[in-house]
């Protein structure tokens, strides 16, 4: 039993029992208890016992302690913790109080880390790792950074995100486990706080694998999904399974056996061990660690520097006197590296002693040719310096130097018998050496081998080679558990004791372009980066290998709080008495550092990502803050502050802003002292000559914009040689900021509202936006992959008519509902792909397109068919003549309406409509709105995410007269039009003209002509002469004047306009302020009217009311902006109350209203006005019947409440009788309060609950919603219960919206019918039946009307041979998914629509029609047609799709007739065949081309949608293609959707009995249990067939995926005649398993196992069973496509019924590795012994495997030989393998002999399996979770 509540509150330090009581009930109620904390907050909890001493009664006033706060505050975060790892939340009995409170204690002090690590985390998330994954080189490091980078990041379920990539997807519970582990391995995988989770670590995977790689191409199919451990995965499919190991040992052994050490310069030396480490840590993670000695022995013959040749023979000496390990032979020889010559990085700090050294290129500084201190330089000089003339003097001192000092130089020539030859010679006589240890070593490893020769045995166990969720293990019964090995860095002299605590300056230090971390430092990790440190003084030594590392340092505010501040990338230097701060490096990673101590500003360092700030101090000039050397647990209680980033610090790569020489003079030219400073460097001000500084520093931060983009390229990507140049105008630079909505209105031919809107939403930087046309400068393509766009887009081809100027005739259109836009000009239609090319290189690839079916679309091999395979774009092909379908005919239109107005306001010519459609279609991207998804954004924006800057587009409008200058604005000034933006030509800035010419040019010189200008005499005559020009080149007599409408009807010809438009265009022309299309919704014919709601009047409950009418404006205009999503839906409307009083309400207020009405299946909400009467209908329980007598004599009530109605009054006037029960669980406060009113307390049916309610009463009430769910209402609408009450809604809503859902139907259901005209008398033979109506409502279509007419089929009996249907198998179907795979074929799903409606009725049956005929109302109906509800309609159609299958030259197979096969050849030659399955009227296309064979039925059917889809669910299973771990694409079958609905099912219905499933189910029942021995009662009445009802859900959840509960299913099921309350129980155990592993699939892999051909051993059996073969129907098809291999495995549990002692058999079959067929029964017959049990079963399984070789072969599926059979048991075994065997037991004969002539006639061949590895164990007997999870891995995912 678990501590009591009070118990726990005594020990928290509430004293008084009254005082536990009133927290108990306000805090911790039952039910629920502690549970209830969870849904708490310590905000909550304080102003809770603050309350009790506001109390207004004194008598009860009562003060709890701060202590005692904090107390409850930390039990809080105790609880949560436990939920976290779903565990329940309660101290177990005998607990002390001094335990309880150390046990909360502890979880604040968890809470307090989260926080710290919710500040450090944010940063981590976004931050990139040091090497990005590319390909398995990199996997064991990245995988390690990812796993430490996760940890220290807490995730939106509050535990650190490293939960989402562990190992099991299954939560695991351990009593050893450390909060830590729970937090990572106990966290259930669901839930909504996980799918934020997975995503975020899916952008974390996303950014640091490199793009373009081997590791992305894992990734990318499944990027869509967002989900980071499907990433991880993916990766560790790819990277862990035993190909890539066996690559990973390949690849360690040849470094080993390759890699030597030379030299610093060919490779370092350190490189050369962290490689030979590395290699053999791969080894030792495969399982292949080497013995030391070898390295060792390795390493002595790797070492070819003649310098250290005396050095190693020395260790060689030591190491054979006394053995060490490799690593610290590497770290002995590291010691001799700094006598080497080497080159290393060079850094530079002020502070430090330094002389002469290299740079980072490895040449020798100009300063050091010379002397320094009487000694030369003697470095290796690059070919360009050595021949200089300041050098050449000086060549034969250097060569004389190297020669007396050898090791001064690298390239000293040494003579003949020099220390070189001599070391020659001991090397040589060492290899010798080494080969003799070899091939001692090798004879040694032979003798190994042979005594180890079971245990390889062991390993080839054929349980280990079917893959699964573990397939990477190579066994699948010893886990290994190993500790990674880290590379270890010994720095002996830099380590420091670690009670040595200094508080030292840390000072800043601009000359450091580096930190330096001193003794107030503490070491936290190394980067395995060495630099040499310089100074700034020639007259000091360089220091060489410098650690460059992640130190922590720590630092007390003035406020008292202490915080660890972290200096990544810092040189780790212990014994400089301070450390030293580079401002520059804290500013590149955003952190302010403020050190002018003459700023108006105080000195400080500001973090604003950690709102971290700390004063500077100083010392004369020293600016610095005090720190202090930090402890391990000061890192473990203190905030983490990351003043540094963690990225390669390279100071010589780090640019910051520059100014240009004219931008400098410009700016020192003004008088700088007027402008004051400020933190932004944005000061307003006005200088002698009123030159406005605000106008100024805007053209200064424009130019610093300008130069920082230069500068930081990584940000944008690659920039070309143009964009280096810095472009100008000469317009003004203030001309973008003063623009007005009224100008904007002017130049884009839009409303002023919208003008406001899009300046408002857009900004104006002169910066063109990267999603803009710059795509041809950034080569996204290249640089960054594809963009995807998470929205669908569509497409369509309009026509000119006419050619435009540069002979375009067409124009392909993109666009999306959110009123996106591009238009491509082309020559022909066939140029679509080439449009859909750029459209994707300039903004991305849409999520789905859609287009019509159009041939230079569809067709096969068409440049926009390549396109779409190109870039993995899915498709939609519209309906043929369904433009509604595709939106790209919406945008299409209003792109014209635009382009219309443009035409006809600036009188342009129409040959110049690419121009201006392009033009048109950019202002529409970059024009703010409010339809839509919109909600005040541009388009370009909502598609692309970044905010657009239209700056070029402010300056002109279409057609706009404009001068330009030609020869980069050197030239003369010219006249011309504006024609748009120059995306792709040209600089920044850049437009196309049109000049006099008539062909247009990109200027970058362009300003436009004011109006003074266009009234002077000069000017005019100039446009005049200009007009004329373009008129002679276009060809046109006369331009149409400025607002002439009577040439419409030519542009209507040009361009097809509708009359729709024409009308409207009539209306708005050249009218700015009527509102374009996209601001608001036709009034369609609106499906909200009529709709009930309860709505809310400011009174004390809601009141009922209807919608009357939508509401428009004074002009007529509907109001509000219509949208798929209800709830952003602002359509206004008018409702009513029941007194007539009207207010108007919003479309989204009224879903809001409405959903919070309905319960999950749309019905609504009745609100309850009272309790008016009661009865009984006779079978109500009364007088002894009441009373359940135990066998001790003991009486207690039944709980029923059987035979009584209740009846209420609802407050919409209407009354209805209800069952006792719905009453009860709705209203069990008002029913029992009724019921004592009127005396019923005492009866059966209320005395079990009345007193108990009456007792809870207050808290019942506060916890019940009043709610009661009538079927009379969905979602607010009413549900007619026939035709007639139907019309008679309509009628009262003023529409006729259900009517028309009843003609929709009768449109389609009226075929089936033929009207009788002769006697009703003579129709011998035929039965009548009724006919009626099915309605319903579909809330994702618009609250859509629906309604089906179906016939009355159970009163007829027609025979049984006429009520058949098509259902295939479904080992037919897992069959046929593996082939699938196995071939390469694509599969295709479709649905036929009304399909029973097209075959003909087999039966002989009529009908009176009804209202619903019209005028034909009355008459006699004969049915005609398959009607839905006959039960003949099912056979009927069968028969009608097999004659079309049959046509379209398909077979069915013999072995099962669902499925139907033909031949087929791919265009490669290869030969298959093509597949059919028909389930219904589903169907399912396996083939190359199913596309195909669709079309062939939609020549005879109408499919759902018009269309077929790569299958997702089938037969209630959800398929998925996946990857299996080899790398191959193949099917997987998961019943998670079926299952999780089944859970749901039973959880509501132990919901209303207050149970719920258990949560600790590792096994699917208790362990040990056997239903046999179950002793419990019997089920009565309702709960005997729910149980057969549960046992149904379960077996159909095994037939679709879920192996891992056949054994225990199988064995309840052997119950169903007599269940018992524990069997019950044991189900609901299964539905809690199920609940804690809801994922677990099967893999139709194609892939062969592994088995070693040693293991079957052959025999002639010629003597013993002569001439036997394998019987083989003559009939079977001819075989194509490729092979499969059976393997099955068999075991049996001996007499495991403890009861009747019958054994039972387990059997799974394998196809390639697809699990084919599970099986598990008991045994017909009682079995003596182990060896009778087993031969029984091994007989079952030839017999299931021969059933499945005929079907396979009727299949047209080859055999890859025989069928390989696997059992445990020697005995039998040696028996059927055996010739010469002989049985002793003649019962077992039929058995025996039945297996032998199995493997005689070569259909079966058997191998001895290790019981622990045997998968059929798991069908056998229950087994421990560690057993299960072992063999299901084996197979299951």
């Amino acid at each position: 039993m678990p501590v009591s509540i009070n118990t726990i509150l005594n020990g928290l330090g509430i004293g008084t029992a009254d005082h536990r009581a009133v927290v108990k009930d306000d805090l911790l109620p039952a039910p629920g208890g502690l549970g209830h904390l969870i849904n708490e907050d310590a905000e909550g909890i304080t102003e809770m016992c603050a309350s009790y001493y506001k109390s207004g009664d004194p008598a009860n006033r009562f003060k709890i302690s701060r202590t005692v706060v904090k107390r409850l505050i930390s039990l809080m975060h105790w609880a949560k913790d436990l939920d976290r790892v779903d565990t329940p939340i309660e101290f177990e009995n005998g607990t002390t109080p001094e335990q309880i409170v150390a046990a909360i204690t502890e979880a604040t002090t968890r809470e307090q880390c989260r926080k710290t690590q919710r500040k450090t985390g944010e940063s981590l998330v976004t931050n990139e790792f040091v090497v990005k994954l590319k390909n398995s080189a990199q996997w064991e490091r990245w995988k390690v950074e990812l796993k430490s980078t996760l940890s220290s990041i807490i995730g939106a379920k509050g535990v650190p995100l490293s939960y989402v990539i562990r190992e099991d997807d299954d939560p695991q519970d351990d009593p050893d486990f450390t909060w830590d582990e729970r937090f990572e391995y106990s966290v259930v995988l669901e839930g909504p706080e996980y799918s934020i989770d997975r995503r975020t670590v899916h952008q974390i995977i996303l950014r640091n694998v490199a793009e373009d790689s081997d590791a992305y191409t894992y990734i990318k199919p499944r990027i869509n999904r967002e989900d980071g451990r499907i990433d991880i995965k993916a990766l560790k499919n790819r990277y862990d399974n035993q190909a890539t190991q066996q690559g990973r040992i390949n690849s360690a052994n040849r470094i080993l056996d390759t890699l030597v050490y030379k030299n610093e310069r060919a490779m370092s030396f350190e490189l050369f061990s962290s490689k030979i480490q590395e290699a053999v840590d791969n080894l030792h993670d495969c399982g292949r660690a080497p013995h030391d000695g070898d390295v060792v022995d390795k390493i002595w013959t790797k070492m070819l520097n003649p310098e250290l040749t005396a050095y190693v023979e020395a260790l060689k000496v030591q190491y054979n006197q006394n053995p060490r390990p490799f690593r610290e032979i590497l770290l002995d020889i590291a010691t001799q590296i700094p006598n080497l010559k080497k080159v290393t990085f060079r850094r530079n700090v002020s502070e430090i002693a330094s002389g002469s050294g290299f740079t980072r290129d490895g040449e020798c500084p100009k300063d050091s040719v010379y002397t320094m201190e009487g000694k030369l330089f003697i470095g290796t000089y690059p070919g360009n310096r050595w021949f200089d003339e300041d050098v050449r003097p000086y060549h034969d001192r250097i060569r004389e130097f190297r020669k007396k000092n050898p090791r001064g130089g690298k390239t000293t020539r040494r003579k003949k018998g020099s220390n070189t030859n001599r070391s020659k010679r001991k090397i040589k006589k060492l290899k010798a050496r080494v080969s003799e240890l070899e091939k001692s070593t090798s004879s040694s490893n032979k003798d190994n081998e042979k005594s180890d020769e079971p245990a390889e045995e062991a390993k080839d166990d054929a349980g280990n080679a079917f893959g699964g969720r573990k397939a990477k293990k190579v066994k699948i019964t010893k886990v290994v558990t190993g500790v990674r090995r880290c590379k270890q860095i010994k720095v002996e002299e830099l380590t420091r004791k670690r009670d040595q605590i200094y508080v030292d300056p840390t000072e800043m230090d601009s000359h450091a372009d580096t930190i330096v971390a001193g003794r107030n430092t503490l070491l936290l990790s190394y980067t395995d980066r060495v630099c040499e440190v310089s100074p700034y003084s020639d007259e000091y030594q360089p220091i060489k290998d410098v650690p460059v590392v992640s130190a922590a340092t720590g630092y007390t505010s003035a406020c008292g709080e202490n915080f660890i501040l972290i200096l990544n990338e810092a040189l780790w230097m212990p014994n400089l008495n301070h450390s030293l701060i580079n401002p520059n490096q804290l500013r590149h990673h955003g952190v302010e550092v403020q050190d002018n101590p003459y700023a108006m500003e105080p000195m400080t360092i500001i973090s604003h990502e950690h709102d971290f700030c700390a004063c500077l101090e100083s010392n004369g000039s020293t600016i610095f803050i005090k720190t202090w050397t930090p402890t391990q647990e000061d890192l473990e209680s203190y905030p983490h502050i990351h003043l540094s980033s963690s990225n390669h610090w390279n100071p010589q790569q780090i640019k910051f802003p520059s100014f240009s020489l004219s931008e400098r003079a410009k700016i020192e030219s003004r008088n700088l002292s007027s402008i004051k400073r400020n933190s932004r460097m944005g000061a307003i001000g006005t200088d002698a000559e009123g030159f406005e500084m605000e106008e100024f520093n805007d053209t200064l931060i424009e130019s610093i914009v300008a130069s920082t983009r230069k500068v930081n390229k990584l940000a944008v990507g690659p920039l070309d040689e143009e964009e280096l140049e810095a472009p100008r105008t000469f317009i003004s630079s203030d001309r973008h900021s003063s623009i007005t909505a009224e100008d904007l209105s002017e130049r884009w031919c839009i409303s002023v509202k919208q003008a406001q809107m899009t300046l408002d939403a857009t900004t104006r930087r002169l910066v063109r936006s990267a999603i803009m046309p710059l795509s041809r400068r950034y080569r996204v393509d290249r640089m960054f992959g594809i963009r995807r766009l998470n929205y669908e887009i569509s497409t369509d081809t309009i026509d000119g008519k006419v050619k435009s100027i540069h002979g375009d005739r067409y124009a392909q259109i993109f666009g999306s509902k959110e009123f996106f836009v591009a238009a491509y000009p082309m020559g022909s239609k066939s140029e679509a792909g080439d449009m859909l090319d750029k459209f994707v290189r300039r903004y991305g690839a849409p999520k789905l397109l859609k287009f019509d079916g159009s041939k230079e679309q569809c067709g096969k091999n068409t440049k926009f068919q390549q396109i779409i395979r190109k870039y993995e774009i899915p498709y939609h092909i519209v309906e043929h003549e369904r433009p509604n379908q595709n939106p790209a005919e919406s945008v299409i239109r209003e792109l014209k309406r635009k382009w219309y107005r443009i035409l006809y306001k600036m009188n342009c010519p129409i040959r110049l409509w690419d121009y201006g459609l392009q033009f048109a279609a950019e202002i529409m991207n970059v024009t703010a709105s409010n339809s839509g998804n919109l909600n005040g954004r541009t388009p370009l924006e909502l598609i692309t995410g970044e905010t657009p800057d239209i700056s070029e587009y402010l300056d002109f409008g279409f057609y706009d007269r404009i001068w330009f200058r030609e020869h980069a604005g050197l030239g003369e000034t010219k006249l011309g039009r504006f024609l748009g933006v120059s995306g792709s030509v040209g600089s920044l800035m850049s437009y196309w003209v049109l000049p006099s010419s008539g062909i247009p040019e990109a200027r970058t010189t362009v300003s436009r002509v004011t109006q003074l200008e266009m009234k002077t005499e000069a000017n005019k005559e100039r446009f005049k002469v200009y007009d004329e020009q373009i008129m002679k080149r276009f060809k046109e007599a006369r331009l149409l004047p400025s607002g002439d409408l009577s040439q419409v009807h030519e542009l209507e010809e040009t361009f097809r306009d509708d009359e729709e438009f024409m009308e409207e265009f009539l209306r708005v022309y050249s009218n700015p302020e009527v509102p374009d299309i996209d601001n608001y919704t036709p009034d369609v014919y609106d499906p909200h009217v009529g709709m009930q709601i309860l709505m809310d009047r400011g009174g004390n409950e809601p009141e009922l009311a209807k919608v009357i009418k939508r509401l428009r404006d004074e002009d007529g205009n509907p109001i509000g902006v219509a949208h798929d999503n209800p709830l952003v839906d602002t359509r206004l409307y008018e409702i009513e109350y029941e007194d007539g009083y009207r207010v108007p309400v919003a479309a989204n207020v009224i879903a809001e209203n409405l959903f919070n009405q309905v319960n999950d299946d749309g019905y609504g909400l009745m609100v309850l006005d009272g309790i008016v009467g009661h009865r009984t209908d006779g079978n109500e329980v009364t007088g002894d019947d009441a009373f359940i007598v135990s066998s001790n004599g003991t009486r207690r009530r039944k709980e029923t409440t059987k035979g009584h109605h209740v009846l209420l009054k609802w407050k919409d006037g209407t009354s209805t009788w209800n069952t006792l029960k719905d009453v009860k669980d709705s209203y069990p406060v008002q029913l029992a309060t009724y019921a004592i009113e009127n005396n019923l307390d005492k009866t059966p049916a209320f005395a079990w609950w009345v007193p108990y309610v009456i007792r809870k009463r207050n808290r019942i009430i506060n916890k019940l919603k009043s709610k009661y769910w009538s079927r009379t209402h969905k979602y607010g609408i009413r549900i007619p219960k026939n035709v007639a009450e139907a019309l008679e809604i309509d009628r009262e809503n003023g529409n006729t919206l259900w009517w028309d859902a009843i003609m929709l139907e009768m449109k389609n259901v009226r075929p089936a019918f033929e009207v009788y005209e002769g006697d009703i008398k003579k129709l011998v033979g035929y039965q009548k039946i009724k006919c009626h109506f099915v309605f319903d409502v579909k809330l994702g279509e618009n609250f859509r009307r629906k309604a089906r007419l179906v016939g009355g089929g159970h009163t007829t009996d027609p025979p049984s041979s006429l009520t058949y249907s098509s259902v295939v198998s479904r080992d037919s179907v897992r069959i046929l998914l593996l082939i699938a795979a196995l071939n390469g074929l694509d599969i295709l799903t479709c649905d036929i629509q009304n399909a029973y409606l097209t075959a003909e009725c087999r039966e002989k049956i009529y009908t009176i029609a009804g209202p619903e005929f019209g005028s034909e109302e009355g008459s006699v109906m004969l049915v005609k047609m398959a009607l839905y509800g006959l039960k003949s309609s099912g056979a009927a159609f069968r028969s009608k799709l097999a004659n079309v299958i049959y046509e379209m030259g398909y077979r069915p197979s013999l072995a099962d007739p669902d499925v139907w096969m033909r031949p087929g050849t791919k265009v490669d030659g290869f030969r298959y065949y093509e597949y059919i399955l028909c389930y219904v009227d589903d169907v399912l296309v396996i083939s190359d081309d199913p596309e195909t064979t669709i079309t062939g039925l939609k020549y005879v059917f109408k499919l759902k949608g018009d269309k077929a889809v790569v299958p997702d669910m089938y037969l209630g299973a959800t398929l998925t293609k996946v990857e299996s771990p080899s790398g191959s694409e193949c099917w997987s079958i998961s019943s998670e959707g079926y299952v999780k609905t089944a859970i749901g099912n039973v959880e509501k219905r132990l919901e209303e009995n207050n149970l719920k499933l258990p949560s600790k189910c590792p096994t699917p029942t208790t362990h040990k249990y056997r239903p046999e021995d179950d002793q419990t009662k019997h089920l009565e009445g309702d709960d005997i067939t729910y149980f057969q009802e549960l046992i149904g859900v379960l077996r159909w959840a095994i037939e679709i995926g879920r192996a891992d509960i056949l054994l225990e299913v199988a064995l309840l099921s052997s119950q169903l005649a007599a269940p018992r309350v524990g069997h019950m129980e044991q189900v609901y155990h299964i539905f809690g398993y199920l609940k804690k592993h809801p994922k677990r699939k099967l893999y139709m892999d194609p892939d062969h196992p592994e088995i070693s051909e040693n293991r079957f051993k052959k025999f002639d059996w010629e003597d013993f069973y002569w001439g036997s073969k394998e019987p083989i129907p003559t009939n079977i098809p001819k075989t194509l496509g490729r092979a499969v291999a059976l393997h099955c495995f068999v075991d049996a549990d001996h007499a495991s019924d403890k009861v009747s002692r019958r054994s039972q058999t387990g059997i799974i079959v394998f196809g390639n590795k697809a699990p084919l067929i599970m099986y598990s029964k008991k045994q017909n017959s009682v079995q003596t012994s182990t060896f009778g049990s087993e031969f029984m079963a091994m007989r079952q399984a030839v017999e299931i495997v021969q059933a499945l070789r005929f079907k396979l072969r009727m299949f047209g599926i080859p055999l890859d030989g025989p069928a390989s059979m696997y059992c445990d048991n020697e005995a039998v075994y040696k028996n059927i393998v055996h010739p010469d065997s002989v049985l002793k037991k003649k019962h077992h004969s039929v058995a025996y002999h039945m297996c032998r002539e199995a493997v005689a006639s070569e259909m079966i061949r058997v191998a001895k399996e290790s019981s622990e590895t045997n998968i059929a164990d798991l069908f056998t007997k229950p087994l421990s979770a560690p057993r299960r999870e072992c063999l299901l891995d084996a197979f299951m995912y």
